[in-house]
């Protein structure tokens, strides 16, 4: 068996995605988040968290995304709470709902998944959030208005505020963005490498650019360019280390 230390940082899984050894995967950020068209969404949230770090009253404070999953609901709200703030969800501890009450910004993810005794403290909290001008920002799978599973108070809090429907990034949308992201870096790739790698790779940016970068080194340690053909030669010589 060859040395493992000349093996390349990817492998072709059985579900046809590429896992790459990179470490821990990027803090989600606003700056990694991909928006295709979600950019109203993204401005908003920079919006309320530059009113925030300049301890101005939030123009809006109240903000709810809905969507599918794979549209950046949650990390856009990791990435908000990032500034300063708690996240919570149907899995967080009661330790954590409880720290919210002293938040300087609530982050609440899945609310249509929460149960009871949840939704009377996001309830709670989105009365306190009012009172004390600070920021609250909560996603779900479908829009306020059809929240059935919700009670009729939360749900109708749901709604003050701004909402924003997100949508998964097309292909068209994603390559773009990569590539974007790669002239600025001043990388030298095929340009079927992007493509390729949004087919088997997890789509937000931070990833992608720290896959690109570790195939760019990889390809300058053989003195190869990026190209599709150099990745399928890599991707079978680690299968055969697998």
């Amino acid at each position: 068996m060859d040395d493992p230390a000349d093996a390349p940082p990817f492998a072709e899984l059985a579900a046809g995605q590429l896992l790459l050894d990179l470490g821990p995967p990027p803090a989600p950020t606003f700056d990694n988040f991909l928006p295709g068209a979600n950019d109203a969404a993204l401005h908003a949230l920079h919006q309320l968290i530059a009113d925030q770090t300049a301890g101005r009253l939030p123009v809006a404070p109240f903000i709810t995304l809905w969507g599918p999953r794979g549209s950046g609901k949650t990390h856009l709200l990791n990435a908000a709470v990032a500034h300063g703030g708690q996240f919570i969800s149907p899995v967080s501890s009661r330790g954590a709902f409880e720290a919210a009450a002293q938040a300087t910004l609530v982050a609440a993810d899945d609310v249509d998944r929460f149960n009871d005794w949840q939704q009377q403290v996001l309830f709670n909290l989105y009365n306190r959030c009012r009172e004390q001008g600070r920021p609250c920002v909560v996603a779900s799978l479908s829009a306020p208005v059809a929240q059935a599973v919700l009670r009729e108070d939360l749900r109708t809090r749901l709604g003050w505020g701004l909402v924003f429907g997100l949508s998964p990034l097309t292909d068209e949308q994603a390559q773009a963005a990569v590539a974007k992201r790669v002239a600025e870096r001043g990388l030298s790739i095929s340009p079927d490498v992007v493509p390729w790698l949004l087919n088997r790779f997890a789509r937000d940016m931070g990833s992608l650019m720290r896959a690109i970068d570790a195939l760019d080194t990889y390809a300058m340690q053989r003195k190869r360019p990026i190209t599709v053909p150099l990745l399928r030669e890599l991707v079978q010589q680690q299968s055969r280390l697998l």
